[in-house]
């Protein structure tokens, strides 16, 4: 049971870490920013995060470097993956390479995630005023869904490994995206 609460917690923390950060992506040659997910699923979502600004950094010319993160859940071995893939300057503005691409780095958060089967999934979103944004069944939701996120629910479930007995362990914590929330 140990074993499994220190899993369950520190994948929370860093979902939590990483996806408070989420921010959209100023585009060259466009005047509106491009949306902060790219992809956002039950297990798996695909986000801009402002997770590593280096503070020091200077945002005359271009705005904080971002970083592409996806956070997955592995339909196989139910182990978390967090992968990340850095942008590269690009006039005014940042890019990535394309989606497909392998990533800069990956690292695994632990195994044994509880599938959620008709219960809560490891991630759901609500839109500004708290109502949940239905989430397909598999892939990504619509680009004009993901555009209106702004908070996320995470339920991390870990089952324990000791036999029958260890029941799953569950944390889950609602995370504002305060770079998304607009304020009057």
């Amino acid at each position: 049971m140990d074993g499994s609460t220190r899993v369950a917690s520190n994948a929370a923390n860093e979902l939590s870490q990483v996806l408070r950060f989420a921010t959209t992506l100023k585009v060259a040659g466009v005047s509106a920013p491009s949306p902060a997910f790219v992809a956002a699923g039950r297990e798996s979502v695909t986000f801009y995060s402002n997770v590593d600004v280096n503070a020091a950094a200077s945002v005359t010319v271009l705005p904080s470097k971002p970083t592409r993160v996806k956070f997955e859940i592995d339909a196989t071995t139910r182990s978390l993956v967090e992968s990340r893939w850095t942008a590269t300057a690009s006039g005014a503005a940042w890019i990535f390479a394309a989606p497909a691409t392998t990533a800069n780095s990956s690292v695994n958060l632990g195994s044994r995630y509880i599938a959620p089967g008709a219960g809560t999934p490891l991630f759901s979103y609500f839109n500004l005023a708290g109502g949940a944004i239905a989430t397909p069944a598999t892939g990504s939701m619509s680009d004009a869904d993901m555009a209106l996120i702004r908070s996320i629910r995470i339920t991390v479930r870990v089952q324990g490994t000791s036999g029958p007995s260890a029941g799953p362990v569950l944390v889950e914590n609602t995370i504002t995206l305060p770079n998304l929330v607009v304020r009057p």
